[in-house]
């Protein structure tokens, strides 16, 4: 296939028209032979190019794709061009590992009256942002699913918005199932009344953690002595938009302090009233 740019789409590329509306829009713009030879790139692609990266006129597209990335990318690229269709994918671009930018390329192939491609035209959008966003999150998940708290994030409507892989567990709920549903009706109504709802109200109005302890029954292991921590996001907020609830099992620390309660009871009713007293204490610690 020749690399020499069609003249209808040089033409098109240097028609006053063409030019004064890619040059003003946000997106980078260019446009390619039918060999990804770059034909024409507008300012802001010029812009997004890697720091030190030739002038694309002339040169090959695929050069600034990122090495590690370029195969994949020459793959997809090459089904394009032999089948006419568009081409579509996110990749790295530069040479650089601590300054890449990763893009999403969309480029639209350029028929002529036989059918024949002569050319791709398309843009270039810069998705590092959102990129290090998703790996964040997915950082965040993985954290939140690997502790033994149950945890979940409600809105101020108390409508669940998130919850890990211990709380589905304990609650035997599949977490499609309760993302946007009331709390009300996860908990029931009494639960929900006496328990959550002061709860919810107290840290969305003060902006300030509530801690407390309940036993709450699961089908999964029966009734469990369980800590609950109330935490308003975000933290320096003084109007949170949502709360982050922990729910900890604290019910072997909760056993152990007793029975320790009630050995020390029968050594000596004085000791164990003593000892229930002290701030450092096994038997006051579950109830800071």
């Amino acid at each position: 296939m020749s690399t020499k740019a069609p003249a209808d789409l040089l033409r098109v590329a240097e028609s006053p028209d063409y030019r004064a509306l890619v040059e003003r829009t946000d997106g980078a713009m260019f446009a390619t032979d039918g060999a990804g030879i770059c034909h024409y790139v507008n300012d802001a692609c010029k812009v997004l190019s890697p720091a030190g990266s030739p002038d694309l006129v002339g040169q090959p597209w695929l050069s600034i794709v990122y090495p590690p990335d370029r195969p994949r990318v020459e793959a997809i690229w090459q089904r394009a061009v032999e089948n006419n269709t568009a081409f579509d994918a996110d990749f790295r671009i530069g040479a650089d590992p601590s300054v890449l930018r990763e893009v999403a390329v969309r480029l639209s192939p350029v028929l002529a009256h036989s059918r024949l491609l002569t050319g791709y035209v398309g843009y270039c959008r810069d998705i590092t942002a959102s990129r290090v966003d998703a790996a964040t999150l997915r950082r965040y998940q993985f954290i939140a699913n690997a502790v033994p708290d149950m945890m979940s994030v409600v809105d101020r409507a108390h409508c669940y918005e998130a919850v890990n892989d211990r709380w589905c567990a304990m609650m035997r709920r599949e977490r499609d199932s309760v993302i946007g549903k009331p709390m009300v009706d996860v908990w029931g109504e009494d639960v929900y009344t006496r328990t959550i709802r002061p709860a919810l109200e107290h840290c969305f109005t003060t902006a300030a953690p509530l801690r407390s302890e309940h036993e709450i029954p699961y089908e999964e292991t029966g009734t469990l002595h369980c800590e609950i921590r109330y935490l308003p996001y975000p933290t320096d907020s003084t109007e949170p938009e949502h709360v982050i609830i922990v729910i900890r099992d604290m019910s072997e620390a909760w056993a152990a302090e007793h029975a320790l309660r009630d050995a020390l009871k029968r050594a000596s009713p004085r000791a164990g009233q003593k000892a229930s007293s002290c701030p450092g204490s096994v038997m006051n610690f579950a109830h800071r």
